[in-house]
C-alpha cells in the first residue's frame, strides 16, 4: 500500500477547486483565495491513514505553459479530483468532452473522483428542474468513463463535504473500487471473487467446507486484532441469512459457508467500506498490479517461498494436482486450445501471456495450437522454474485455495544429487545443448516438442490455425514430460526434461562456471560434421567441463549430418579419437535435410531415448564414475565424459536462448553468476 499520495484538482475557471482546498486549511470558507493554492502536505496522523497526502491546485487556465504544467502534475498525480459547478450544466458537459478525455490522452491510469461544487447555490425545486437535469447528466458519464471510481456533491461555501472530497479521493488510491467492483454489471470482479474463496478456504482449517464460530474469530483476529463478540458474531450472521437470498450462505449448524463470506465483502464495497475488504485482502498478501488487477504481491511472495542460489524449484503433487482438475474443467479437454485457455485466464484477470503463441513468451508453444494435459502441466513447470513469483501469483489467480508455498517443491543442490548412489528424485531435470550448428539444437529441441518417436513431416501435425516456427523467434529451449521406467518390476513415472540451447558466445563461459553448472543435470556437445571448426568447438567446450571439476555432469556428444553434404572425413577420424582417448561414447548421429530441417528417421528418437535414464542414474550406466579418485587420466573429470545425456517419450513445450543466456551468465565475468533454477 502507498504511504505518499498525490491528489491533483483540475476543472473549467471558477468552478471553486482552490476554495475546496482552502476549506481543507482553514476548516472554514474565505471569500478571497488566491488563484492557485500552492501545495498542501497533510500528515498520516491528520487522515487518519498510513500514508501523507500531497493535494495540488492547478491553474484553470489553457495557455501552452500553463496547460503543459498541468498535464506533469497530472501524470504525477495517484488520483485526479475533477471539479465542476452544479449552478453551470455547461462545466458539467466539459467534464465529459474535455477534463476526462484529456487524462484517457495523458494515458493515466489513476482513479478519477468527479465533484460537484456550488450545491448551496443550486435551485433544486422540482419547478426549477437543475437538479433532475444534473442527474441525469451524471449517469452517462460515469456509464462511458469507468474511471470515475466516484461522484459526490459539495459545497465550499457552506463547508459541507469537503473534507469527504479528499477522503473519497484517498480510498480511491489505497483501497480502489476497480480491481474488486465492477459499477457497470453491480458485481466483484472475478479476480476479486477468487481472491476471496482462496481466504475462506485457508482460513477454513478443518477443511470441512465452512467456517465455524471458531474458525471466523481466528480469521477476525487475525486480520482486524479483536475477536467478535457473541452478539457481533450472532448479527454477522443475521446478515448473511437475510441477504444471501439462495439460502446458501450458512450451513444447517449455522457455520458461515463460501457464499457467506463473499456476500458479506460484497455488501462491504457496496456500502462504501472497502477498508474492510482490502485489510483482509492485504493481510493474505495480495495487492494492486502495476496494470491495475489484483493479485497476490510478489514482494511478500519472496519472504513466503525461499530458495537458496543452488537450490532447484518444480511443481508440487498439490500444484500438480490442482492444475490437472483446472486442466480437465476447461472447454475440449483433454485437447485444449491455447485460444480456450487464454480466454479462461483472461475471466479471472490471469495473466495469459505465458499461453499467448504470438507474445514475448520465450517459450515454443505446442505447433498444431492444441495442448494435453501433460503440454499445460509442462508450460507451468518451466514458468516455475523460469519465474517463480508469476508462477506464484498465476496459480493464485487460477483459484489454488492451499498456502501459496506448498505450490512448490524446493529440491535439494545438485552436486549432493551427483554424488550420492541413489537414482536422482527431483522430477525437473535441465539438460543444456551447447555447440554448433544452431540448426541442430533447435532439430533436436523441436522433435522433443513434436513426438517422442521421428515424425514424417512437420505439416502432418500443424492446423490451419497453427502459429508456424517462423512465427516464434528466438525460441530455443524444451521441456517434456517423459516416462521413467527403472526396471520391470517398478512404477513407471513421469519427469519434466527440460532441454536448454545455449548460445555460441555464452558456451565456454557456462561451461567454466563453477556455479552455473550446479542448475544442470547434464550437457550435450552438438558439431557440424563436415565443419573442423565446429568440431574443435565443441571438444574446447568440453575440456572447459573438464577444468571444472566440480560440476560432474553427464556428457554427450552430437554430430549434426545434412543430406547432401558429404561429412568431412578428417572430422569424423578427429572426433572419434578425442572420444576414445576421453573415454567416451561414440557420438550419435542426428541428420537434417537440405532446409536443415529434421529429417524422417533421422536419429533424435535415439538420441532422445538415450537420455532420462542416464541424467537419473549416471552411477548406474557408469558405475564409480562420480567417485573422487585423485587428479590426472583417472580423476573425476576425465571419468565425467564417459556418461550419455538421457530421456524416453512424450510432451514438450520450447524455451529462449536469451532466457539461457541472460540467466546463466553475466557480463565482465570470468565466473558466470547463476540465479536459482
Amino acid at each position: 500500500m502507498k504511504d505518499r499520495v498525490r491528489l491533483v484538482l483540475v476543472g473549467d475557471p471558477g468552478v471553486g477547486k482552490s476554495s475546496l482546498i482552502s476549506d481543507l486549511i482553514h476548516e472554514s470558507f474565505q471569500p478571497t483565495v488566491q488563484a492557485v493554492l500552492p501545495i498542501v502536505v497533510l500528515p498520516p496522523e491528520v487522515v487518519q491513514e498510513k500514508a501523507q497526502i500531497s493535494i495540488v491546485d492547478t491553474p484553470s487556465a489553457f495557455t501552452k505553459r500553463l496547460q503543459s504544467q498541468r498535464d506533469d502534475e497530472l501524470r504525477a498525480a495517484d488520483a485526479v479530483i475533477v471539479v465542476y459547478d452544479v449552478t453551470r450544466l455547461e462545466t458539467l458537459e466539459r467534464v465529459q468532452t474535455y477534463w476526462l478525455p484529456h487524462l484517457r490522452k495523458l494515458k493515466l491510469s489513476t482513479p478519477v473522483v468527479l465533484v460537484g461544487n456550488k450545491m448551496d447555490d443550486r435551485d433544486g425545486s422540482p419547478a426549477s428542474g437543475v437538479s433532475s437535469r444534473m442527474e441525469a447528466a451524471i449517469k452517462p458519464v460515469m456509464d462511458a468513463f469507468p474511471e470515475v471510481d466516484v461522484c459526490i456533491e459539495c459545497s465550499a461555501k457552506k463547508v459541507f463535504n469537503v473534507w469527504e472530497v479528499f477522503l473519497f479521493a484517498l480510498r480511491a488510491v489505497l483501497h480502489p473500487t476497480g480491481p474488486l467492483y465492477n459499477v457497470s454489471s453491480l458485481n466483484l470482479q472475478p479476480a476479486a471473487r477468487m481472491a476471496l474463496t482462496r481466504i475462506f478456504h485457508l482460513c477454513d482449517v478443518d477443511g470441512d467446507g465452512y467456517m465455524d464460530d471458531k474458525e471466523l474469530n481466528a480469521f477476525q483476529q487475525m486480520c482486524f486484532g479483536v475477536p467478535l463478540h457473541k452478539e457481533e458474531l450472532l448479527g454477522v450472521k443475521q446478515v448473511v441469512r437475510s441477504g444471501c437470498l439462495t439460502g446458501s450462505g450458512l450451513n444447517s449448524s449455522d457455520h458461515l459457508t463460501v457464499d457467506g463470506f463473499v456476500f458479506l465483502h460484497f455488501l462491504f464495497i457496496q456500502k462504501g467500506r472497502l477498508e474492510t475488504t482490502w485489510t483482509v485482502l492485504r493481510k493474505f498478501g495480495y495487492e494492486v498490479s502495476a496494470s491495475g488487477n489484483l493479485e497476490l504481491d510478489k514482494e511478500l511472495l519472496a519472504t513466503m517461498v525461499p530458495v537458496m542460489p543452488e537450490q532447484g524449484v518444480e511443481l508440487s503433487a498439490d500444484a500438480k494436482e490442482f492444475l490437472s482438475k483446472y486442466f480437465d474443467s476447461l472447454p475440449g479437454a483433454p485437447s485444449v486450445s491455447e485460444k480456450n485457455i487464454r480466454e479462461a485466464f483472461n475471466s479471472v484477470n490471469a495473466d495469459a501471456k505465458p499461453f499467448d503463441p504470438l507474445g514475448c513468451s520465450p517459450a515454443y508453444l505446442p505447433h498444431d495450437g492444441l495442448y494435453s494435459k501433460d503440454e499445460f502441466l509442462a508450460r507451468f513447470g518451466l514458468l516455475l522454474l523460469d519465474e517463480l513469483f508469476d508462477f506464484l501469483v498465476l496459480i493464485a489467480a487460477l483459484g489454488y485455495n492451499k498456502p501459496i508455498a506448498s505450490a512448490v517443491t524446493v529440491t535439494p543442490p545438485r552436486p549432493r544429487d551427483r554424488s550420492s548412489s541413489s537414482p536422482v528424485t527431483r522430477e525437473t531435470l535441465t539438460v543444456f545443448v551447447l555447440g554448433t550448428p544452431k540448426q541442430g539444437a533447435s532439430s533436436l529441441l523441436r522433435a522433443l516438442l513434436r513426438d517422442s518417436s521421428d515424425f514424417s513431416d512437420a505439416s502432418d501435425r500443424a492446423s490451419a490455425g497453427a502459429v508456424t516456427e517462423d512465427e516464434q523467434p528466438n525460441k530455443s529451449g524444451a521441456a517434456a514430460y517423459r516416462t521413467y521406467i527403472e526396471d520391470e518390476s517398478a512404477k513407471p513415472s513421469k519427469r519434466l526434461l527440460v532441454l536448454r540451447s545455449v548460445p555460441q558466445v555464452a558456451a565456454k563461459s557456462i561451461a567454466a562456471s563453477k556455479r552455473g553448472l550446479d542448475l544442470v543435470d547434464g550437457a550435450v556437445l552438438m558439431y557440424d560434421a563436415a565443419s573442423s571448426a565446429s568440431a574443435c568447438e565443441a571438444t574446447q567446450i568440453f575440456d572447459c567441463l573438464l577444468r571444472n571439476t566440480r560440476a560432474m555432469l553427464p556428457v554427450l556428444f552430437v554430430c549434426v549430418c545434412q543430406h547432401g553434404v558429404a561429412p568431412d572425413s578428417a572430422v569424423e577420424e578427429y572426433i572419434q579419437d578425442f572420444c576414445a582417448k576421453q573415454g567416451l561414447a561414440p557420438p550419435l548421429p542426428l541428420w537434417l535435410n537440405e532446409q536443415w530441417e529434421l529429417s524422417p528417421n533421422g536419429g533424435s528418437k535415439a538420441i532422445l531415448d538415450t537420455l532420462l535414464t542416464s541424467v537419473i542414474t549416471p552411477q548406474k550406466v557408469c558405475p564409480g564414475v562420480f567417485k573422487v579418485e585423485g587428479s590426472g587420466s583417472g580423476s573425476t573429470a576425465a571419468k565425467v565424459g564417459k556418461v550419455l545425456l538421457g530421456s524416453a517419450a512424450a510432451v514438450a513445450v520450447l524455451y529462449g536462448a536469451k532466457k539461457a543466456y541472460e540467466w546463466y551468465t553475466t557480463s565482465n565475468s570470468s565466473d558466470v553468476q547463476v540465479s536459482a533454477a
